[in-house]
């Protein structure tokens, strides 16, 4: 009974915090979702070269603002340009979108966007060593309320990363491959992976993953065009990309903090621990170390970024590691900026690290991340 009332209660809790961050949502859509509709607009009607091209939005977002006059939503959300910042080939997953009423797309957006929670919180415990107890924190874990508070997309990162490492661990690894190509809607946040795959002697794995990504590339340097590829380097450095620097969750924000020296530290830290969890050739802990590295390292890290971390959580950590992690202490800080989750990845780079002499054998791993009882595969992953 103490048992399940202490489930209860952490259900409740998780409701309230993510029904508050989650309240604006009643009278506007979510900020970023511009963004993608009309990055599917130009995609729709043929003009996907343009989506780079700044020019191209304003007509659009005042064609949006005048579609919308009668309803409640307030005249800052259109007093600002969205660009689209993701490889060409994703603006066409956002056609289906623009072909509705931006009003009802956006509602179905946040309910698609629901869907991959409900999913997450089903799924991960299944697919990853993690017992029922965390589906709770899983379910409010602020990245991913955060996600869809936005309108961003990083809950489907988060599923076909997961999913794509719960097929590596069945030895499926062409479709692994595949599935973890698909988050090459946002490659930064994948930079790290083909070392991390060849690493753990996943040859593959790691083929069909860049024959994948190759493919998507292709298509978005189709697309776009040399001068669409041109105008998406110039946007990922403008201020629309690259705002407020010093809030963001990575060794950059650390060094804007702390001072250079600090950062580059920080970075040799990040890196060496990294490369030393690459040396033991084990897939769940490189898989991990590479979504900490990519984090830490890459150029823009945010908040909604960090929905990865669920996934390093259930992977390559012990049952206290997953609980501090998934807890939502984040939600209690109030700063704007991330330093306790840049402290907590690097931490959790370093903790892979020491651990790395001590980690389960590849083989055991996956026996822990097949069937069998939740605690008991906890228990067996213990030293993970």
């Amino acid at each position: 009974m103490p048992r399940r009332l202490a489930q209860i209660g952490a259900w409740l809790l998780a409701a309230l915090l993510a029904g508050l961050l989650l309240l604006p949502l009643r009278s506007q859509p979510p900020w970023d979702f511009l963004q993608f509709y009309v990055a599917g607009k130009l995609a729709a009607s043929g003009r996907v070269a343009e989506i780079y091209h700044k020019p191209a939005y304003p007509p659009l977002v005042d064609e949006i603002r005048s579609s919308e006059s009668r309803s409640e939503i307030s005249s800052a959300y259109f007093n600002r340009t969205p660009y689209f910042n993701r490889p060409a080939f994703a603006a066409y997953l956002c056609a289906p979108f623009a072909r509705l009423p931006f009003q009802t797309a956006a509602h179905l957006w946040i309910l698609a966007n629901f869907a991959l929670l409900a999913a997450l919180v089903w799924k991960l415990p299944a697919w990853l060593p993690a017992g029922a107890p965390l589906r709770p924190w899983l379910a409010g874990f602020l990245p991913w309320i955060w996600s869809i508070g936005l309108g961003q997309d990083t809950l489907l990162i988060s599923l076909l990363a997961a999913y794509s490492l719960h097929l590596a661990l069945q030895k499926r690894e062409i479709p692994a491959g595949l599935v973890l190509a698909g988050c090459a809607f946002k490659p930064h946040l994948l930079a790290a992976m083909p070392f991390a795959l060849l690493a753990a002697r996943k040859r593959k794995m790691a083929a069909a993953f860049l024959a994948a990504g190759a493919a998507l590339a292709a298509i978005s340097a189709a697309v776009a065009g040399s001068t669409g590829f041109r105008e998406w380097m110039e946007l990922l450095h403008s201020r629309t990309t690259d705002s407020m620097p010093e809030t963001m969750g990575n060794i950059r924000a650390l060094a804007l903090h702390f001072g250079f020296a600090s950062g580059l530290a920080a970075g040799a830290v990040a890196a060496g621990c990294f490369l030393f969890v690459l040396r033991q050739g084990r897939l769940r802990q490189s898989f991990a170390a590479a979504i900490l590295a990519a984090l830490l390292l890459g150029p823009h890290t945010y908040l909604q970024d960090y929905s990865l971390l669920a996934v390093v959580a259930l992977s390559a950590f012990d049952r206290w590691a997953q609980y501090a992690l998934l807890l939502p202490w984040p939600y209690f800080y109030r700063r704007e900026d991330m330093l306790p989750l840049t402290l907590v990845a690097l931490a959790g780079l370093i903790v892979l690290a020491a651990r790395a002499d001590t980690a389960l054998a590849p083989d055991t791993a996956q026996t822990c991340a097949g069937e069998g009882g939740a605690d008991a595969r906890n228990s067996a992953c213990a030293a993970v």
